[in-house]
């Protein structure tokens, strides 16, 4: 089954307590996204600095991803991900416009997001989630 991110996901890098750079040292973190052993085949990864600092976004593609410029120390990670069911819905407000019915890839329990903490020397980080 092919895995398409439906929609778009516009998750923005903002600045938190403050304008500008935040002058902090970043780290760039690569690896597997997982759920329930499957790659996720086309999504979107976030990280959002605890304290003050820029959310950084990245691409997942066949499963990876690749983030450069993550902030140093507790950092939120949320994961997009959705696919398309093979059903069409039609919206009324659009005219009766017909669009492809989808859903959230990410286990329920999980798309609140993760803690974890980025140290200079993290580069590699899988997340491997679980729908149990």
């Amino acid at each position: 089954m092919i895995h398409r991110l439906a929609g778009v996901f516009a998750v923005l890098g903002i600045v938190v307590g403050g304008c500008g750079d935040s002058g902090g040292s970043t780290a760039t973190l690569e690896g597997v996204v997982s759920i329930d052993g499957a790659p996720v085949e086309q999504g979107m990864i976030s990280f959002t600095p605890m304290q003050v600092g820029v959310a950084v976004t990245a691409d997942i593609r066949e499963g990876r991803y690749k983030a450069s410029g993550v902030p140093l120390g507790r950092v939120l990670v949320q994961l997009h991900a959705r696919t398309e069911t093979g059903r069409m819905l039609t919206d009324e407000a659009d005219g009766g416009r017909p669009y492809p019915e989808t859903i959230d890839l990410v286990p329920e329990k999980h798309r609140t997001g993760l803690e974890i903490m980025v140290a200079e020397s993290t580069g590699a980080q899988d997340f491997e989630l679980t729908s149990r």
